[in-house]
């Protein structure tokens, strides 16, 4: 799912089942678009489509995220999409969102990563490394665009009540977790930082 923000409102924007999101969607006043976050096009499509919509981007959050557990011998398929939902989603929003808050003046992008981006997972490499690079990703986006008026920053909750949490909320890893409602009023509001200090 990813997240965009007219005037002070969130809207998400949401995929693949899209006529039944336009019912959902219209009864809280989202206006849902169709993508696959592993196809840059469809994200470039979400973008257009949000701009043609709203008529500008003021924040967008990539909140795409799955867990594949394995260690080392996990398949190289298995990789790959990990990498491409967990990281090359957020690559693909911020390929197409930057040039438009730039040309607009100012925006936000917010990325969710995990706890697992700063610890370790041990039950899933490739999630520990995907939501590393996530954070290591976000802070060159933070460092190149932090004069031009395009915000950044990287969400790192520990456990959110996903599939990914799954059977697991009475475990010490879900124990503590909170809910996808709780994770979207965080991003409603990204804490923000005057990029002169």
């Amino acid at each position: 799912m990813h997240t965009v923000r007219q005037g002070g409102r969130p809207r998400r924007a949401v995929g693949p089942q899209s006529g039944i999101l336009q019912l959902a969607g219209a009864a809280i006043g989202a206006f849902p678009v169709a993508a696959d976050v592993l196809r840059g096009e469809d994200i470039e499509h979400l973008v257009a489509a949000t701009i043609q919509r709203f008529g500008r981007i003021d924040l967008f959050v990539s909140n795409a995220g799955i867990v594949i557990d394995g260690g080392i011998d996990t398949p190289t398929h298995d990789w790959q999409k990990i990498i491409g939902v967990n990281l090359l989603s957020q690559v693909f929003a911020a390929r197409y969102a930057v040039p438009h808050m730039l040309g607009q003046g100012r925006g936000y992008l917010l990325n969710v990563a995990s706890a697992a981006g700063l610890l370790v997972v041990y039950d899933s490499v490739s999630y520990t490394v995907t939501k590393h690079a996530s954070i290591g990703f976000t802070e060159w986006l933070g460092a190149t665009y932090i004069d031009q008026g395009i915000g950044v920053g990287v969400l790192c909750p520990a456990a959110v009540r996903t599939p990914i949490l799954a059977g697991k909320y009475d475990t010490p890893e879900g124990r503590d977790a909170i809910t996808t409602d709780e994770l979207a009023d965080i991003a409603a509001h990204p804490p923000r930082r005057d990029s002169r200090g």
